[in-house]
């Protein structure tokens, strides 16, 4: 019903729902006018207005001067040009062009209206001083009077209250559901960011040593440190903090991690095996399929990512955060899925492939640690 961000598609929903019913056409052009604050406060707006959408207007010689979005009539005595926008700032000039097109229409009763997500900062300068400019409304603000207008036919009245709530929850409209636990959750991010870091410093070296010496042999394994002095073991980046190890690989190259993420207002913990290869296709080799099947019996998510292939297992650590040494629960953890991919070939079957792609891992792209 709804292609997220798509500004044509919402346009010509708008506009046939207000073709066939004009009376929610003129409220609906009400409901801007009024949502405008002082600049429209003095425009009478007709009950019933014709609607047409992505209507080309010309100069008074005759001058194309583009495509306004929807265009509303009342006759001769009345006409609104409504620009619409939801992921798009305005276009080279658009506004001037269309101030220049009511010049070009008859009767007196002529205004330029744009509703957008945000306060533009720029592309409003040349009509802010025109009457029939009556400004940019924002789409949270006239957000409930839109929703509430009833149309004619209960279906199209039950579809557009449909699709206005999936445009909210999509985003289309910008910020209008603030919950008060994220504001405080990031007032808090440095101190939680912190435990964290700690948390993984402190494992970097005994979960090396669990590479080292697991119960099945794999390829030789070493923690990969960053910074000019090979000191900085966690890696942020967006959104996560990692530890990377190299394993059979090129002594940059991760083929473990150790990682803390975060995801839909919660934070896991996962060990992934890795090949930081996107554009290859290993799954058609069939000693990595073979040890896919292995950890996929073991509770492991296989699958690729923007940067690449992984093997991961993942637990939430937070009743961890409890107990009076949450560091040993961490490393039992890796223990065991250290165990159960050295178990399942998966570092012996990526060592003996040769990468022919570049790298898609961000860990050259780190943040000071």
């Amino acid at each position: 019903m709804r292609r997220n961000g798509d500004e044509a598609q919402f346009t010509q929903m708008i506009a046939a729902a207000c073709r066939s019913d004009q009376h929610f056409a003129g409220r609906f052009v009400h409901a801007l006018v009024q949502s405008t604050g002082e600049r429209g406060a003095g425009t009478s707006v007709p009950e019933e207005l014709d609607c047409r959408a992505e209507e080309t207007v010309y100069s008074q010689d005759g001058r194309d001067l583009g495509r306004v979005d929807l265009v509303f009539r009342c006759g001769i005595d009345f006409v609104a040009l409504v620009e619409l926008k939801l992921h798009s700032a305005y276009g080279h000039e658009q506004l001037d062009r269309y101030r220049e097109a009511l010049e070009a229409l008859p009767g007196d009763a002529r205004y330029l209206i744009a509703v957008t997500v945000t306060a533009p900062f720029s592309g409003e300068e040349s009509v802010r001083e025109d009457p029939r400019w009556l400004g940019s409304v924002r789409w949270s603000r006239v957000f409930d009077e839109l929703r509430s207008i009833r149309h004619r036919s209960p279906a199209v009245e039950t579809t557009w209250q449909a699709a206005l709530d999936l445009m909210r929850a999509n985003g289309d409209f910008g910020l209008m559901d603030i919950d008060p636990s994220a504001v405080t959750a990031w007032a808090r991010a440095l101190e939680g960011e912190e435990v964290l870091r700690y948390l993984l410093r402190e494992a970097a070296a005994p979960v090396e040593a669990m590479l080292a010496n697991p119960s099945v042999p794999i390829p030789d394994a070493r923690l990969i440190a960053r910074g000019k002095k090979r000191t900085q073991a966690v890696v942020p980046w967006r959104g996560r903090l990692h530890v990377p190890y190299a394993v059979g690989s090129d002594p940059s190259e991760p083929r473990f991690r150790l990682q803390f993420l975060a995801r839909d207002g919660g934070v896991s913990l996962s060990c992934e095996a890795r090949y930081e290869h996107p554009k290859e296709q290993v799954m058609t080799d069939p000693a990595v399929e073979a040890s896919t099947i292995r950890l996929r019996n073991a509770g492991f998510d296989a699958g690729t990512d923007y940067e690449g292939w992984y093997w991961s297992k993942s637990i939430d650590p937070t009743p961890w955060f409890a107990e009076h040494d949450p560091l040993q629960s961490l490393l039992e953890f890796a223990r065991r899925a250290i165990e159960e991919l050295a178990t399942s070939a998966i570092w012996t079957a990526l060592a003996h492939r040769s990468p022919t792609t570049a790298s898609g891992s961000s860990d050259g792209r780190d943040e000071s640690d």
